[in-house]
């Protein structure tokens, strides 16, 4: 599970791969690089892909590079609005 932080709040992507498991567990660190590939409609932001989690990548564009099941939401806390997430 990624996380990221927005105000008070957080961002959060969900993801099953066993590479990308094994990957993180040999580095051991407990952040990672994300990337997201970004749909807007009319201006306003949409739909999204996980692009690539340090450095490796899963999807260019609306293209599946590497299958990965994902899903993402937000945890809302002291207050905040809804959040524009990825």
């Amino acid at each position: 599970m990624l996380y990221r932080r927005v105000g008070n709040s957080y961002c959060y992507t969900a993801f099953e791969s066993e590479q990308l498991t094994t990957l993180l567990k040999r580095e051991g660190g407990k952040q990672a690089t994300v990337q997201y590939n970004v749909f807007s409609t009319f201006g306003r932001e949409g739909k999204y892909t996980l692009r690539s989690i340090n450095g490796v990548l899963l999807a260019d564009g609306k293209r599946t590079v590497t299958q990965v099941d994902q899903s993402g939401g937000q945890i809302l806390l002291g207050g905040d609005e809804a959040l524009s997430c990825p």
